[in-house]
Order: structure tokens, then C-alpha cells, then sequence
């Protein structure tokens, strides 16, 4: 079996480190694909062979002939961008490939949304066997992992919570939970809303410079995700018609699209660093989880809310409508301090809020804290398409969460899971009010 790994930018070469410090790298049997040829280099430095370095633009044209060149059994790991993963995945799926995603993605022609694109994967998993080759779509840290600690969130509650409600009804709760009918249980508790949270406090020691734009993962894609409307999957709990500035709704109301840009639009919210103001922004994992977890009339709202590092806040202020030609990708020996929270956050009416999730700081980890929950998180979906080689298409929230959160706790230390307080103005049984800016 061979492994093909498109795309070496940051992400690929943490996880490839990985890779190799579990013992699972084998030189003969691991390829690179990336257009960068200069990247070779890098590859040979962290073991591969100069002989299965190719250097390709990959694009709507010539993929098909791209992946003519996997056998059955073989892995495709899709780190690129503006590749149409839906493509690739429809021809993994076919003949016997292994494919593995940490996002969306489309090709540059291409004018798709995230929604529809969840829609197309959907589609999919119904068209292809149950037993197909297991590949696992859109599974980094977020989306990803973060569909674990939903569910590591929910047997928390159960387990731990001291609510009238839980307490007379764990046993039962218990009983749904490990018979994996989560949206069952979800709905019993009256999870309303679920915020994921991601706190970027890695503080650089470079002086910042105004003509250039920074960032601690890919700069296009930063740089879209806070320039776009945002999005919010809603639950049964909302009152879609009550929420301010919606522009558009579809899909009998659990998609949502804002007014304005989602750097503008301002969410006051719980972070493990303290209370934080992020971007309410749209994301892949906000869809698929809220389908996870729906039961009969009952769904939870589901959004993201992110707060990037200061020298990239800096720069989104600096380049509101267009990416500076000039980037840095911050790397770990520019950080001074800090590090990359992220985790989930669960309230309703029938248990007290909780947070589930992970906070790294950049000192303990070998790269950036933001690329090592990436690595990480998609090291651990490696591992578990190896131990269910035959399980079809998955979505993170189709992976047995034990397992995963315990084969990326080696990489990102332990996690925290703690019962929080709503913020001033914020009822455990709503959306958190946020704010556009003008």
C-alpha cells in the first residue's frame, strides 16, 4: 500500500513528521505531489525519496490522470487547495482508494459554498457501499476533531452533570449514548445551541510590518473565511425570522447567511484564555454536525467563532478587501508565547454549559500550536482508516471519538472539559447576541 500525499506546505510536513516518529513511515511507499518543486528538498529532508517527489499542478484537466496512477488499497491524503475534493473522492470511492480530507475545497473556476458542498458529500455516502475503502472527509482539527469532543462534551455532561434533570435520567441517557444515539440524547437534553470557539493568542517576536499580511496557517484562506458572510447552521430551538441582519435562508432554515463580513460581525464568548471577542464565520463542520445530532423536530444551532492572533487581526484591518501581495506564514520560532485554543461549546435548558476541547501552547509543540492540532488530528484519522480499512464513507462525526481523541492526546496534551458561565446578556437557551461593526 502507498501513500500519496498532495499538497507539502505546513500542514504536510508536521503531519509527515508524525508520520515518521510513529514508526509508520516507510520511504519506498510514500509520495509527494505539489507544485512547489522546490519543496523536494524539504521532503527529502524529512525522509521521503527525491525518486517520488512530482512536482504538478493538479486541476480540473489532468487530475483523472493524476489518479489513475493509484492502485486499490493505496491513500490519497488531499492537503491542496483549490482542488475539488468531491471529484477526487468520487474517484477513490470507485476504485478502491483510501481518501482522506482536512477541508473542502473546489476548483478556481468554481463559484461553490460550503452548504452545497456538504449536500454533494451527502449525496455520496448514499451512492457508495457501506464497505467501500474507508475514507474520511474534511478531518484536521476543525473541521475534525472537533466532532469528537461534541460527543466527548455530551458523555461529560452525562457523566458529570449535577442538573435535577441528569441526574434523574443518566442511566437512561447513559443507555442511549453507548448505543451511539446521540442525537437521541442531544434532544432529551435540550442541547440548543453548540458554539465552537477557536482562540489564537500566539504573540510573534518579528516586528509586525503594515505591507504585509500575517497569519499562522494559510493566508488565502484566512483571508476569505473573515471576508465572507457569515454563516450559522440553525437548530429547532431559533427563531431564524428574530435573528438581525440574516440576508438569506435555506433549506427550511438550518442555513443562515449574515449580513456584512464576518470580520465585522463581533461575538463576546468563553475561551480556556478568558473571555474573548471573535468572528462569528462560517465553517465547514457547522453543517454536518448539526445533522449529526438531529432527532425527529429537534436540531441544535451550531456556529463558529474565531478569534485569530493579534499580527493577523492586524492585518484583516489593514487589507479589509484584499490580500496584501506580501505573506508570512508565522512559524514556531517567531512565536514568544501562546498558543491555539479550540473546543466546543454546549448549552441548553436541561444541563449546565460545558466546554470540551484542547489548548496547545506553541513552546510545547514542534511547530506552530495551529499546525500540530491539524497534524494531529489528521495523524489520528490515518490510524483509524488503518484499523477499519472497510468502513465506507465517513464524516468526523461517524468516527468512534474514544479512539480518535486518544490517538491525537500524544500530540496535543490533555484536554479540558469544565462547566462554564454564560456571558452577561447570554441565557444558557440561545444564540449569544454579537454585533456588526460599521
Amino acid at each position: 500500500m502507498n501513500y500519496y500525499l498532495l499538497g507539502l506546505g505546513v500542514i504536510g510536513e508536521s503531519f509527515l513528521r508524525i508520520f515518521r516518529e510513529s514508526g509508520l513511515f516507510d520511504p519506498e511507499s510514500f509520495y509527494v505531489i505539489d507544485c512547489d518543486s522546490s519543496k523536494k528538498e524539504r521532503f527529502v529532508n524529512l525522509g521521503g525519496s527525491a525518486d517520488h517527489f512530482f512536482a504538478c499542478m493538479v486541476n480540473g484537466e489532468n487530475c483523472t490522470e493524476l489518479l489513475a496512477k493509484l492502485n486499490p488499497g493505496d491513500t490519497l491524503i488531499d492537503l491542496a487547495e483549490n482542488i475539488r475534493n468531491i471529484k477526487l473522492l468520487n474517484y477513490c470511492l470507485a476504485h478502491g482508494v483510501h481518501y482522506l480530507s482536512t477541508a473542502d475545497a473546489s476548483f478556481n473556476e468554481e463559484d461553490r459554498s460550503v452548504f452545497s458542498n456538504f449536500r454533494e458529500f451527502q449525496q455520496a455516502k448514499k451512492k457508495f457501499p457501506p464497505d467501500a475503502a474507508t475514507s474520511i472527509i474534511e478531518y484536521g482539527m476543525n473541521p475534525g476533531l472537533v466532532s469528537a469532543f461534541v460527543k466527548a462534551a455530551i458523555d461529560d455532561i452525562i457523566g458529570q452533570d449535577s442538573s435535577p434533570y441528569v441526574k434523574e435520567h443518566r442511566g437512561r441517557l447513559e443507555e442511549l449514548t453507548e448505543g451511539g444515539r446521540y442525537a437521541e440524547a442531544a434532544a432529551l437534553l435540550k442541547i440548543t445551541g453548540i458554539a465552537e470557539v477557536d482562540h489564537d493568542d500566539q504573540k510573534p517576536i518579528i516586528p509586525f510590518e503594515e505591507d504585509v499580511f500575517y497569519t499562522t496557517w494559510n493566508a488565502y484562506a484566512c483571508f476569505e473565511e473573515c471576508s465572507f458572510h457569515p454563516q450559522i447552521a440553525f437548530g429547532s430551538a431559533e427563531d431564524l425570522h428574530a435573528c438581525p441582519n440574516v440576508s438569506r435562508a435555506e433549506e427550511e432554515g438550518c442555513f443562515a447567511m449574515i449580513e456584512g463580513k464576518a470580520s465585522d460581525c463581533r461575538l463576546r464568548i468563553w475561551s480556556p484564555q478568558g473571555i474573548m471577542e471573535g468572528n462569528l464565520t462560517v465553517h465547514e463542520e457547522i453543517y454536518p454536525i448539526r445533522e449529526f445530532l438531529r432527532f425527529r423536530e429537534y436540531a441544535p444551532t451550531v456556529y463558529f467563532v474565531y478569534c485569530p492572533c493579534e499580527y493577523a487581526r492586524r492585518s484583516l484591518a489593514l487589507f479589509p478587501n484584499e490580500l496584501s501581495k506580501k505573506i508570512h506564514l508565522l512559524r514556531k520560532e517567531e512565536i514568544v508565547s501562546g498558543g491555539e485554543s479550540v473546543g466546543m461549546i454546549l448549552y441548553g435548558e436541561n444541563f449546565h454549559s460545558r466546554y470540551f476541547g484542547c489548548y496547545l501552547l506553541t513552546e510545547n509543540a514542534k511547530e506552530t500550536a495551529t499546525a500540530v492540532q491539524v497534524s494531529a488530528s489528521l495523524f489520528a484519522a490515518v490510524q483509524y482508516m488503518q484499523n477499519h480499512p472497510d468502513s465506507g464513507l465517513l464524516f468526523p462525526e461517524d468516527l468512534d471519538h474514544r479512539e480518535v481523541l486518544k490517538s491525537a492526546s500524544r500530540y496535543l496534551g490533555t484536554y479540558i472539559s469544565k462547566e462554564i458561565q454564560p456571558l452577561d446578556g447570554w441565557t444558557p437557551d440561545r444564540l449569544p447576541q454579537f454585533r456588526i461593526q460599521k
